[in-house]
This record gives structure tokens, sequence and C-alpha cells, in this order.
């Protein structure tokens, strides 16, 4: 085909000589815009996958102006604790980030956070809203300050084993990890003092504690997302 489209006319060297013969027309199109506000959006809903990742921090965005999120939920207990004997050392929160959508705003900014204890019990069968509003009590647990999240590095942990005897390393994932120390042991107390009854199951268990909010503390340059 090379030969013979270099050395005589054909049907395809011909055509590729002529001009182009389809008629192309260029036209605009208006649209008419226009914005939808909603003052509330679902975030918990049970048996629904409702948003990938929660957010907690607040920025002052140069478009939308002020943006503020807090985190309130509960926790659980995967085993029945045995705290005979125990001494109270330490109460840490640690929540993993999602390394994926990690911030909204710079992700070089910082961010400043605190823990609460709820002071409103969460309905699992209820369906919480963007706006909904959560009572904290005014319980300060734990103050990070200002930082900046660390999205890449692993954390190692020394964590003692159940039977008293040393303890073992842990690697976890990139996580905001928090020593809570405001409420002077309050919260630690609060646990150890729990019967053998309160760690029954999860549902007696959030009835005797009821969960905990993070929320930011001042104006930061960014929103952190965990996952």
């Amino acid at each position: 085909m090379i030969v013979l489209a270099c050395n005589k006319p054909n049907d395809l060297g011909s055509f590729l000589e002529e001009e182009d013969k389809i008629g192309i027309f260029f036209d605009s199109v208006p649209i008419s815009a226009s914005m939808m506000t909603d003052s509330q959006a679902p975030t918990w809903q049970v048996n629904q996958t409702l948003v990938p990742t929660h957010v907690a921090g607040k920025l002052n965005d140069p478009i939308f102006g002020l943006v503020e999120a807090n985190i309130s939920f509960q926790v659980g207990i995967e085993e029945e604790p045995n705290f005979a004997g125990a001494q109270l050392d330490s109460v840490v929160l640690s929540m993993a980030y999602d390394t994926i959508n990690k911030t909204y705003g710079p992700v070089v900014e910082l961010v400043d956070l605190e823990v609460y204890a709820l002071a409103q019990q969460l309905i699992r069968d209820s369906v919480y809203y963007t706006n909904s509003t959560i009572s904290d009590g005014n319980e300060l647990l734990g103050s990070s300050g200002l930082f900046q999240p660390n999205y890449k590095d692993s954390l190692e942990i020394a964590e003692p084993l159940s039977n008293g005897n040393g303890h073992d390393t842990v690697q976890y994932v990139p996580h905001f990890r928090l020593r809570l120390t405001e409420s002077d042991g309050a919260l630690g107390k609060q646990l150890l003092d729990l019967s053998v009854d309160d760690f029954a199951s999860n549902e007696i268990f959030r009835q005797k504690f009821m969960g905990l909010m993070v929320k930011p503390d001042v104006a930061a340059g960014m929103m952190v997302h965990f996952d």
C-alpha cells in the first residue's frame, strides 16, 4: 500500500488530498444556573453509608466564610475487660487519619482540637444531620494545641500485655493520638469503677459512657479528615 500510494493516484490518496467536505458549525448554548441551599444533610443513618470520612476543625474560607465541623461518636468494647486490681495510668484517644482525603484546606496548615465527654446519649436508630445539636456538657478531657497532622509516618506503641507481664510493640497507621489529662483522671476512674455487669454488652456500656466529641478550639488553617 505504501508503494502504490507513493507512485500512482488511488482513491485513498486522492481523498486525503481533497479539502474536508464535512461542514462544522459552532454555536453557543446559554445555561441558566442557580444555587439551591439545604440547611442539613444526613451524616448517620443505621445501615446506610452516608459519609466516607468524618471531619473536625475550623477555618476561615475565603469564599464561604467561617467553616466548622465537630465529630460526636460512641465507643464500644470488643471484649469484656478485667479491671480487677487495676491502677489508672492514663487514658489515650487514638483516631486514624483518612490518608486519602486528608484535609479540607491547605495540608500544610495547622489544626487545634479538643476532646469532650458527651452529655447526651446517641440513639443508634435515629438519623443525625450536619446541623444536629449534640450536648458535650462542657467537660473538657484533653486539648491538642496547634499541630500539623502527619499522614505518612506510622507509630509504634508499647502496649502492656493483658497478663501484666511485659509489653508488646504494636504498629499503628498514621493517627491522631491524645492523652486525656484535663479531667484529672476522672474519665479513667469512671471506667475503672464500672462493674462487670456494665460491660456485659455494648448497649449497656454506652448507657454508662455516652461517648466523645472532638471539636476545634480556634479557627486554624484547615479541617482534618478521620477514618
